[in-house]
């Protein structure tokens, strides 16, 4: 073999070599590449024996130091927001974004054929392509649950316009059983006692459907539904007037996340039996911050929390937002006079405020363990399994300021990633679902 021929070999060995160590060295997770590193906070619990307990004397904190990583998702790119435009947005609009991950997805659409409104009931398939919908009383509010063999949709009954609202007015709570064709499988009108009746949250059991519903301004009821739409029984009790918002179920009872808002309550947990019993009731905040509770799971002896933190800016804070969520970024935006802040100007500072947060505690005692935190992001739904644990948050990548608007000040979009776990909870990748979510606050 002549020298050149050598050379040539030497210089294609060579790049082969740079190639696999530049391959050995990208970060993993390919499209979702990220990067981690350790870090600590501070996690307050308050437990009680009552809700009451919360706003008396009879409450107790308890810190914990805890040990946790920190996520740290690319940054937002250019196809990121070709991503975004292509769901509508456009830097100052409201947009249609994807809220289902679901396998099925199905949504309530409210339209207006003239003076009319229209409510119905849809199944969509993955190019949003309508499959099947049902006609609803446009006096209702509906919620829905997808179960393993269909869907129930839950509502109470509204109040037409020109009904006078008094102690005397029936408002009935009510589940309809729909299997994914469509087919009206079986309905049930809920009798736990009293005539006004709001359903909150519905999760499926082995052999029954547990249904969590509540009394206007007091009482809290837990009652459950055979899979043939029969009710079994009810458990009733006098709370106060508390909102309930997520819901796990344990080997031996429930984990019901509650709250007001009023009070500043948004990471609140009540532990109950079976049949619903309330015993214990927990709080979990971060030092100086406010957590939000989006969802909560339990597998064997652990609980998920899923959510975000943002600075607890209630001793200066100026209250323009809804709930104290983005006051410490009003602030600086009030202070400096910037109402014509831009899109790029006002986005980091927004990334800046929000912490995504993955908090992982003893399912029975409620003592936190470890954590996970995603910069510049929000926790929402979780999926857990025997194998896997996924995580989905929203990255958010542009907003914008709308002072003048009075359901929020800052919309925007946010890109939706899945950070999956094994099941001793160690992370494994953090890849982009493709989906798009509406921010606003």
């Amino acid at each position: 073999m002549g020298s050149n021929s050598r050379k040539k070999v030497m210089i294609v060995g060579l790049l082969a070599l740079i190639l696999f160590t530049a391959i050995l060295l990208l970060p993993k997770g390919g499209k979702g590449s990220f990067k981690t590193e350790k870090t600590e906070l501070q996690v307050i619990v308050t437990e009680a024996e009552s809700l009451g307990s919360f706003e008396k004397k009879g409450k107790s904190d308890s810190v914990y130091d805890l040990n946790g990583m920190r996520v740290i998702l690319p940054e937002i790119t250019a196809e990121d927001k070709q991503l975004i435009e292509a769901h509508g947005y456009n830097g100052k609009n409201w947009f249609q974004g994807d809220d289902d991950i679901s396998e099925y997805h199905y949504r309530v659409v409210a339209n207006y054929e003239g003076e009319e409104e229209l409510v119905e009931f849809s199944r969509f398939d993955d190019e949003n392509n309508t499959l099947w919908s049902v006609p609803l009383d446009p006096n209702i509010l509906p919620g829905y649950k997808v179960v393993s063999d269909g869907v129930l949709l839950y509502w109470s009954e509204g109040y037409p316009l020109d009904v006078v609202i008094t102690p005397e007015v029936e408002r009935n709570a009510f589940i309809t059983k729909y299997d994914h064709n469509g087919n009206d499988l079986w309905n049930c009108e809920l009798n736990n006692g009293f005539t006004e009746e709001d359903i909150y949250l519905v999760m499926e059991e082995e052999n029954s459907y547990v249904v969590i519903t509540r009394k206007p301004l007091d009482t809290f009821c837990c009652c459950h539904i055979s899979k043939e739409g029969s009710q079994l029984d009810s458990y009733s009790a006098e709370v106060g007037n508390y909102g309930f918002w997520n819901m796990a179920v344990k080997e031996n009872g429930y984990l019901i996340q509650f709250g007001n808002n009023s009070k500043n309550m948004y990471s609140d947990v009540i532990w109950t039996d079976l049949s619903g019993h309330l015993s214990v009731f927990r709080e979990y905040n971060v030092l100086d911050s406010i957590f939000f509770l989006s969802d909560m799971s339990v597998s064997g002896n652990d609980m998920y929390l899923s959510g975000y933190y943002v600075p607890d800016d209630s001793s200066g804070g100026n209250g323009k937002s809804h709930n104290g969520e983005i006051d410490a970024v009003l602030d600086e935006i009030f202070s400096n006079n910037e109402w014509e802040i831009t899109n790029e100007e006002l986005t980091p500072r927004v990334q800046q405020n929000y912490s995504g947060f993955l908090l992982i505690c003893d399912a029975e005692t409620g003592e936190p363990k470890e954590y996970y935190e995603v910069p510049g992001a929000l926790g929402r739904e979780l999926s857990v399994g025997d194998e896997q644990i996924t995580w989905y948050v929203e990255k958010i990548a542009d907003t914008f300021f709308s002072p003048s608007t009075s359901s929020f000040t800052i919309g925007g979009a946010s890109i939706v990633y899945s950070l999956n776990f094994d099941n001793s909870v160690a992370l494994q990748t953090a890849v982009k679902t493709g989906g798009v979510r509406v921010y606003r606050a």
